[in-house]
């Protein structure tokens, strides 16, 4: 005990216990706390900054600057650029098909016409060059490079001409005043520029009319101020990645030094060699004051450029050496390494990124697919499905209710661009082993394949009218009902099973040799 536990426990023994075992209790937390390594101080620790902020603290202050090193990585950096390009084809590709859903047929036929005539061409774009696929591509390309991106709606005139009376137009997030953050009456607050109800809902975002980055953005009077748009004119598409969250950042974020420094080392050792390689040989007096030999005459001068097969005689006292330039020692296993964790950091593989499959097997090439194709759902779940084409959707058929065409919205079922197979011929003996079974429907098959179910089924049946009608028969389609195709008999299944095993023969004697 300390000298006030003493007094304390003189003029009250009770209260003096008191004051031991909190001291004890106190004791066994700190213990308890230096369990976690991370959380101790110390010399390993004693440079590592973590501060406490808010998902928007953090952002708010790096945001425009992360925007924009991330784009300038983009156009000047090749793996940065192919980081991107390869996260957009992968989750979005050719486009994620709307099919409506309705209880009703005829219903269904009709919206689903007005949806190809209007989204499937360029009547939804508001500049008139892309349809929804297209926006949907370039939206998710401005995510990942920026962080996010905003889709705008405008209603417009039906004597316009248009399919549909509605257009979307795209915007970069910078149209958003970032710096504008306030309480305002009412209970609403801003964020960032965007404006929150008590509710927690998004109001309004605080938009400037044109670009900042426009050249004389700031010299017309008036335009540098932000104008409130209602935010159910808007969709904000990003990938939230903490709660509370009101604001996306670049995808690779974490990764955008590193990429950096990458491309400084590989400019470094390009020069490097280059200077190296400008020098030839060196020519250097090999004995100070010597003098050319009696009775020589006037000394060739030296050459500057060599040609194969030359002899040359040098002056007296003359010495060359030939340039042997530095051998670069390391670079692939740095290269490898640090591209790894940029992969890492857009979430895509490293064989992605690079192109390099000299490491891979069909096994692990299967495996690096099979753990990306899980992020490539979570994303079209995540950040496509509900903020992206669902609200399209919506707007698509509120537009349809003021038209008559509809009286009450219909639902719509969204299809992904197919999966491309690692080995066909396994991939679809499987499908049709789950729908057999009834693990999975046809349907749902279909559409892994990245098909509409009904319009693939109706083909096939157009198909084989016009095979019947021409008096031809195929294995896929031209069996009879109660018939099976020849596809599908033992004798069908057993020449699948020859081909495949003659593949894994083929496999196995490529990896042999390698």
């Amino acid at each position: 005990m300390n000298p006030i536990d003493k007094v304390v426990s003189w003029i009250s023994p009770n209260a003096g216990a008191k004051r031991i075992y909190s001291r004890y209790r106190l004791g066994i937390l700190r213990e308890e706390l230096r369990k976690y390594d991370a959380a101790s101080n110390g010399r390993r620790t004693s440079g590592w900054r973590a501060g406490g902020g808010s998902a928007n603290a953090e952002i708010g202050g790096g945001l425009a600057v992360l925007r924009n090193r991330s784009r300038e990585l983009v156009r000047n950096n090749s793996f940065a650029k192919k980081a991107v390009a390869a996260l957009n084809s992968n989750v979005i590709g050719s486009g994620i098909l709307a099919k409506p859903n309705g209880p009703n047929a005829a219903e269904n036929a009709r919206v689903g016409d007005l949806w190809k005539r209007w989204a499937l061409t360029p009547e939804i774009d508001s500049t008139g060059k892309m349809d929804f696929h297209g926006l949907q591509s370039l939206g998710f390309r401005s995510a990942v490079e920026g962080g996010e991106h905003l889709i705008q709606r405008h209603r417009r005139r039906t004597s316009e001409g248009l399919a549909v009376p509605l257009q979307l137009q795209l915007l970069e997030p910078d149209h958003i005043d970032t710096n504008k953050t306030e309480d305002l009456a009412g209970g609403d607050r801003i964020v960032q520029g965007i404006q929150f109800a008590p509710s927690g809902r998004p109001r309004r975002y605080w938009l400037f009319p044109d670009h900042p980055g426009e050249p004389g953005f700031f010299k017309t009077s008036g335009r540098f101020r932000s104008d409130p748009v209602e935010a159910s004119r808007l969709l904000h598409p990003f990938n939230v990645e903490r709660i509370g969250q009101v604001r996306g950042i670049p995808w690779g974020a974490s990764c955008l030094i590193r990429l950096r420094d990458f491309d400084d080392y590989a400019d470094a050792q390009l020069v490097r060699q280059k200077l190296a390689a400008c020098y030839v040989a060196f020519v250097h007096d090999s004995a100070a004051g010597g003098t050319n030999t009696v009775g020589a005459t006037v000394p060739s001068p030296i050459p500057e450029e060599f040609t194969p097969g030359m002899v040359e005689q040098l002056p007296a006292g003359k010495d060359i050496a030939f340039s042997n330039p530095p051998q670069i020692e390391g670079y692939t296993e740095y290269a490898k390494v640090t591209l790894q964790e940029i992969a890492a950091g857009y979430g895509v593989t490293y064989e992605q990124l690079t192109g390099d499959l000299s490491g891979v097997n069909f096994s692990s090439g299967r495996m690096g697919w099979i753990e990306h194709f899980r992020s490539i759902i979570q994303w079209r779940a995540f950040i496509m499905k509900p903020q992206v084409c669902d609200p399209v959707w919506r707007w698509f058929n509120e537009a349809l209710v003021a038209m008559g065409e509809i009286s009450e919205p219909i639902a719509a079922t969204w299809t992904p661009p197919r999966r491309e197979m690692i080995d066909p011929v396994k991939e679809v003996k499987a499908l049709t082993e789950m729908v057999r079974s009834g693990f999975s429907s046809l349907s749902e098959a279909i559409r892994q394949l990245g098909y509409d179910p009904r319009e693939l089924l109706e083909e096939l049946r157009d198909d084989q009218a016009l095979l019947e009608e021409l008096g031809l028969t195929l294995d896929s389609i031209g069996a009879k009902a109660g018939e099976t195709p020849a596809a599908m008999t033992a004798e069908g299944l057993k020449a699948i099973e020859d081909e495949a095993a003659d593949d894994d023969e083929v496999r196995a004697d490529a990896a042999s040799g390698a």
